[in-house]
């Protein structure tokens, strides 16, 4: 496509991590490509923010290739626990921003407090890099747990966790039970598989990543 394509600004846009399956961005490749053939690149982190990187700065510190992107944009509802967005970049894109926004100028901003709130995450980030690693390392006790039980997972082995039955009401069957037993579980229906999605908090306890894994094991068992 890029060969292809004689117009002369080129706009290619990727998620670092995508969100069905936690499948990484190969940024190096893109890197390639952007010093080839020049285009612009804007990338959306809502699932790397916080989560990619030594220190959860996202797909450019985990790569090494820091300032690769034009733009990148996330969210402050996930890995932050806010809400709103953000879009960065260097001073030198903000006309190219400008023109194109236009319409929001006199748009509402997000709230204060939740301003604020995201602002004390990125403190605490900024602050507790170490978090990021036990974030990490919670997520590969659920999949070593999850994996010694048989259960089916993708195979990312990133901090989206999916763990997939052999239909939809079984799925369903499965959730309910766990959120009776106190696990809250957000089921997933992509590409013709159904299942549920688990989220890590580097706040998490072995012991409690150890009952949750046992708990859905037992209940997974049941449906085989």
């Amino acid at each position: 496509m890029l060969k292809s394509d004689k117009h002369k600004r080129r706009i290619v846009t990727t998620c670092s991590v995508f969100t069905l399956d936690g499948a990484v961005c190969g940024l190096d490749i893109l890197a390639k490509l952007k010093e080839k053939y020049g285009f612009i690149l804007v990338i959306d982190e809502a699932h790397a923010t916080g989560c990619l990187g030594n220190t959860g700065r996202g797909l450019e510190e985990m790569y090494g290739l820091e300032g690769t992107a034009d733009f990148i944009m996330g969210t402050f509802s996930k890995a932050f626990g806010s809400q709103g967005g953000f879009v960065t970049y260097a001073q030198a894109k903000e006309p190219l921003l400008k023109g194109a926004f236009r319409p929001f100028d006199y748009s509402t901003s997000i709230a204060a407090p939740l301003a604020a709130a995201s602002l004390k995450a990125l403190e605490i980030l900024r602050d507790h890099p170490e978090m990021v690693a036990g974030m990490k390392a919670n997520i590969k006790k659920i999949y070593d747990n999850l994996q010694a039980a048989g259960l089916a997972l993708n195979e990312s082995g990133r901090h989206i966790v999916n763990a997939y039955f052999k239909n939809e009401q079984i799925t369903e069957k499965i959730a309910e039970e766990m959120k009776q037993n106190g696990y809250f579980t957000v089921t997933i229906h992509l590409d013709g598989r159904t299942g549920l999605r688990i989220t890590a908090m580097a706040v998490h306890t072995d012991d409690e990543i150890e009952k949750f894994c046992k708990k859905l094991a037992e209940i997974e068992t049941k449906y085989r």
